[in-house]
């Protein structure tokens, strides 16, 4: 297959909420900044939740397009819960979805979609999550990274807006806190990611780079 029509990198499927959900998610992070993080999401970056993330080998723009276009169909304009603010393996701070509630279905088989394009998994480089985020994890979300390049995917799908990242951040935080809110999907895109699951760029899969 021509270079032009694959794609390679550290690439992922991310929702996108709406503007209030935004400029709220850049608020609370601010409210519970521990001053050590590296980084605290903020203007300049853009809140997300991921449905799935890894670093790829070529992944072909068409299946991608294909693939988009059924999420987009399926949970764009539909609105779900944020709950708890948690750590998560020592190091990141999540503002997690509610998925005890009945509207979650669509986010998983969302997820599910996304997940379809694991099997371009470039096996020749370490995972994020072990190899630049250091994260504390179980031997089932370690089995995930071995499988599928990313911790929370399948059964342990935890779809969330990250607040901040840095060594040890999670465990400054008061225990598990809430904040109910309600957020649309504005978009659903592809995505490079950087570190720490930053996105560095919006993939346009219309046209070859």
């Amino acid at each position: 297959m021509d270079d032009a029509q694959v794609l390679s990198g550290a690439l992922g499927v991310v929702i996108i909420p709406d503007q209030p959900t935004v400029e709220r998610a850049y608020s609370l992070a601010s409210e519970i900044l521990p001053g050590e993080a590296e980084y605290v999401l903020s203007p300049g970056s853009i809140p997300h939740l991921t449905l799935y993330h890894a670093k790829l080998q070529g992944l072909p723009r068409a299946e991608m397009r294909e693939i988009l276009g059924s999420i987009r169909k399926l949970i764009v304009q539909k609105a779900f819960w944020l709950g708890k603010i948690v750590g998560f393996g020592g190091n990141f701070v999540y503002w997690n979805v509610d998925q005890a509630r009945e509207d979650c279905k669509d986010l998983d088989l969302a997820h599910a979609k996304a997940l379809s394009i694991s099997r371009f998994l470039d096996r020749s480089l370490p995972s994020k999550a072990t190899s630049e985020e250091g994260l504390t994890l179980s031997e089932e979300q370690l089995e995930n990274v071995r499988l599928y390049g990313h911790p929370l995917v399948g059964n342990l799908f935890t779809p969330h807006i990250t607040l901040m990242f840095g060594q040890g951040t999670a465990q400054k935080l008061m225990g598990d806190s809430h904040l109910n809110w309600r957020f649309s999907v504005a978009s659903v895109e592809l995505v490079r990611v950087g570190h720490p699951g930053r996105i560095e760029e919006l993939v346009d899969l219309e046209q070859a780079p």
